[in-house]
């Protein structure tokens, strides 16, 4: 199995590919690599657990991980839950041979945002990628106004209870909100 790094230029995103099956390891990146960045390879894993391990500390993480159910040891669905259980929110495409109504509920209760099944046609993949990457991107900047606005409400609430309190008491108070 092959993790595949997907770098922009100077941009520092990247996508990680996580598949077990040989080809879906030499064609896939073939897919992406043209429509969204330079392609870069990773150093392979012998299992789903390294994989997991790979994924959780990677210096500069991930815009998405497309991550194969497949894979030996610990499954992508298992992959996939420890994921989000950490708190890891990059977007995540599962995909897999196996399309039943089942195994796509069960990928997104294990916290895919999206599954693919194979053969995996290269517009598709390409086009849930980049969708994937945008709503990221939109939540992040969500996230980031929400931050701002609560910074900006906080201020308010301490210059009013300035002129009432002293500094040390109104971080107090506001510590305990």
């Amino acid at each position: 199995m092959d993790t595949v790094l997907v770098t922009g230029a100077g941009r520092g995103v990247g996508l990680a590919l996580v598949v077990h099956h040989a080809v879906a390891r030499h064609t896939l990146p073939k897919h992406v690599e043209p429509r969204l960045v330079t392609l870069r390879a990773g150093k392979p894993v012998a299992h789903g657990e390294e994989a997991l391990d790979r994924l959780l500390n990677h210096k500069q993480g991930f815009d998405a991980i497309v991550l194969d159910v497949m894979l030996p040891g610990k499954d992508g669905f298992t992959v996939a839950k420890e994921l989000r259980e950490a708190q890891h929110y990059v977007p995540l495409l599962m995909l897999t041979a196996r399309g039943r109504p089942e195994d796509v509920l069960k990928g997104f209760e294990s916290g895919a945002d999206d599954f693919l099944s194979k053969p995996v046609h290269r517009e598709e993949l390409i086009a849930r990628v980049k969708t994937l990457r945008r709503l990221h991107e939109t939540r992040k900047e969500l996230e980031g106004r929400r931050l701002a606005a609560e910074v900006q409400e906080k201020e308010a609430i301490r210059k009013a209870f300035s002129r009432y309190l002293s500094p040390r008491l109104a971080e107090r108070v506001l510590a305990q909100s």
